[in-house]
């Protein structure tokens, strides 16, 4: 039996109020504050997934709160709070004949005869800029995104300033009677762009850190050279050019230059060269001095053009949970910017002393390296064609690769399909387009399991490697392939023996026409919402009864993905 899905809907009333949905998502934003102003959010929010709780079910339809956001971060704003898991209406709904019957804060809604318990507070929340009055600018709107009526706004800033969000009832009610939380957060997408220091440089006289080595091996940003003040002229740096006559080792002390590998405080970047279609790594695993966060953008001014953001990775290499990764694909050749920051997107300013300036900062050590698995010195194993039966090539030697003829528009799985053991290894698998010659083809992806659909047809090689593309010697690996999506074969009738029920594989929904003819919009949501579907398990005398209550009338996503 396939997996039941939380979200099912009914396509035929979706059909009937398309139209209707249309609207509603164009029109759906609250411009009538009237309220208070409850306060003025000037701190940062917690990175996902952590929360902010800025008031804990005490905001009141009609009020708004004020919100200090900076350029190119994502927020999130929501007024899902422990009151909303209230045990009338969670885990699931109590039947109920009137309001009555239900506990505080919730109320008895839907159609006669198959009424059940909702939570009162059917929240609204609409963002906007220069007030939220009809003259402010709305920037972002949302209803019911998030657990039974509850609301939750997404949005990436593309301004530094002051933003409004706004708490209503739908719809636009400005009811006083009523509470609710409001809590925000940025989410994984967010960066740091508090830039300080032009810091660790390389050895060879250059700005720019390029040539890493090659994964498994590392290549250390810290071995570098670092500016210190010039102990004559303390507003006068100076690169430390001499060594240490007892440590022999770069940087600055009585007079002579030393340094360190640990030597990335937060506040730090630094400017690579990259080439395209080649992936990298940065990382601070080796070293748990304090909690990092790795920022990276594009080209060579810190703080600008945002690319990839790491915090708190869960890697078994690392010395704790508190350190960062950055893996990332090159879409162009040329320069990039790696800021590192102390959490939460903290630096370490220089202190007066002119012999030991950053004396009191944290250190970590930055190591980087080119990630993508890239010697095809072993030779072609062969070329295959996919289909949707699970296929395993074994016997696999290092540094072999595979052909694959693929099909656009399908969906295909690649994954190890051997272990490490006395005479085979679990190997790291990376995809790239076929080249010109063997591994010079842009990569796709690498790992011990891919998932891809191509858009077109594509010929693809696909390289096996030991663990992280080191050397696992004379022993043999497995790779199986399969293609797991064929949009030929989206639909299922009747799945499960489920009379007048149609399972969706591209969404993993179950489709159902309940014959309800609405009016409105409301009493379409409502209808769905009531519906349940029974079936049952098992053979006679012992049979189970299970139902399915969790109808939703589509959005306008999944209703045009089937017309």
């Amino acid at each position: 039996m396939k997996s039941l899905k939380t979200i099912r809907f009914s396509a035929f009333l979706a059909l009937l109020l398309l139209s209707v949905i249309f609207t509603a998502e164009l029109e759906a934003q609250c411009q009538n504050c009237t309220g208070s102003n409850l306060t003025h959010v000037m701190e940062t929010p917690k990175f996902a997934p952590e929360w902010t709780v800025i008031y804990s079910n005490s905001v009141k339809g009609g009020q708004y709160i004020l919100f200090e956001v900076k350029k190119d971060f994502v927020y999130r704003w929501s007024t899902l709070g422990s009151e909303d898991y209230h045990p009338d209406v969670y885990p699931t709904r109590k039947s109920c004949t009137t309001d009555a019957d239900c506990g505080t804060g919730t109320v008895c809604v839907g159609t006669t005869g198959n009424k059940r318990c909702e939570l009162a507070f059917d929240t609204e929340l609409t963002l906007s800029k220069a007030g939220c009055t009809e003259t402010g600018d709305v920037l972002e709107y949302n209803w019911n995104a998030v657990f039974r009526n509850q609301s939750e706004i997404e949005w990436k800033s593309d301004f530094n300033g002051t933003v409004y969000l706004y708490v209503t009832k739908y719809s636009c009610d400005t009811t006083t009677d009523l509470n609710t939380t409001i809590k925000w957060q940025m989410i994984d997408s967010t960066q740091c762009d508090t830039c300080q220091y032009d810091s660790p440089r390389p050895y060879d006289g250059t700005d720019t850190h390029k040539n890493p080595a090659n994964a498994p091996d590392w290549t250390k940003v810290g071995n570098s050279i670092v500016d210190y003040p010039d102990p004559d002229n303390p507003t006068v740096y100076r690169q430390c050019t001499d060594l240490h006559p007892t440590y022999g080792v770069l940087g600055y002390e009585f007079g002579y230059c030393f340094g360190y590998e640990e030597n990335i405080k937060g506040g730090d970047h630094q400017t690579y060269t990259v080439e395209e279609g080649k992936w990298y790594r940065w990382t601070t695993c080796s070293d748990p001095n304090f909690d990092t966060q790795l920022t990276l953008f594009k080209g060579d001014v810190c703080g600008m053009s945002f690319l990839a953001y790491s915090d708190d990775v869960e890697d078994p290499s690392c010395a704790t949970n508190l350190q960062s990764t950055i893996v990332w694909k090159a879409e162009f050749s040329g320069n990039v910017t790696l800021l590192t920051n102390r959490y939460n997107c903290s630096i370490c300013y220089q202190s007066p002393n002119i012999h030991d300036p950053f004396g009191h900062c944290s250190y970590t050590s930055l190591e980087w390296q080119r990630y993508d698995c890239h010697n095809c010195s072993g030779g072609l194993v062969g070329t295959y064609t996919p289909d949707d039966t699970a296929s395993t090539i074994s016997g696999i030697t290092k540094n072999k690769y595979i052909e694959f003829n693929l099909t656009g528009g399908r969906e295909y799985r690649f994954k190890a399909a051997s272990i490490d053991g006395g005479t085979t290894f679990k190997p790291t698998i990376a995809m790239r387009i076929k080249g010109a010659t063997p591994c010079s083809g842009n990569v796709i992806s690498q790992g011990d399991e891919i998932v891809w659909k191509p858009i077109e047809d594509v010929v693809v090689e696909v390289l096996v490697s030991g663990n992280n593309c080191s050397d696992p010697g004379s022993k043999t690996a497995s790779v199986e392939h399969q293609v797991i999506y064929d949009p030929s074969d989206r639909f299922e009738d009747n799945p499960n023996g489920w009379s007048g029920i149609t399972f969706d594989s591209a969404t993993d929904l179950f489709i159902t026409d309940i014959n309800v003819y609405a009016n409105t919009w409301e009493e379409a949501f409502n209808a769905c919402l009531d519906h349940e579907f029974s079936y049952t398990t098992g053979t006679w005398p012992k049979l189970e009864t299970h139902t399915l209550d969790d109808w939703r009338l589509p959005n306008i996503n999944e209703i045009s993905s089937i017309i």
